[in-house]
């Protein structure tokens, strides 16, 4: 990202979610934010915390060139997000103009998976025994 794009995006988003919001950099290093202190040509001071750890309060020098992406950890309302960019209503994607809807393929959503613990567990361990199975067997051979 480059500068003007990081801070248009911090300045959108609203007070009481800045400190929900978590800018991760190359590398997969992420840092929770708490307050922007200082905006420089090349890089941001900011206030927050590292992720996985509970230190608070520290001051990162974050690179705008090594911002890969901002995220807020917090659910948000639609219309939250509609008013941080001055709209009400979310853009409509039109169908290709090329494809005409007789050629549109049509798919029916997959069934609803049970949301019950144990069966995603079980799900899980399979599907982790099923890898296993196959990596045993290409290196075997």
């Amino acid at each position: 990202m480059i500068r003007d794009d990081v801070l248009d995006l911090l300045g959108r988003i609203p007070p009481e979610f800045l400190t929900k919001t978590v800018v991760t950099m190359r590398g997969n290093n992420s840092v929770t934010l708490d307050v922007v202190i200082i905006r420089e040509d090349s890089y941001m001071v900011v206030r927050g915390r590292e992720a996985g750890t509970n230190d608070e309060g520290r001051v990162f020098y974050l690179a705008y060139e090594d911002i890969l992406y901002v995220k807020i950890d917090s659910i948000m309302k639609l219309e939250d997000v509609l008013t941080m960019y001055g709209k009400t209503e979310p853009v409509a994607i039109a169908p290709a103009s090329n494809i005409t809807t007789s050629e549109a393929v049509t798919t029916t959503p997959p069934p609803a998976q049970a949301l019950d613990p144990a069966a995603i567990a079980k799900q899980n361990l399979l599907a982790r025994i099923r890898a296993a199975r196959n990596s045993v067997s290409i290196t075997a051979s």
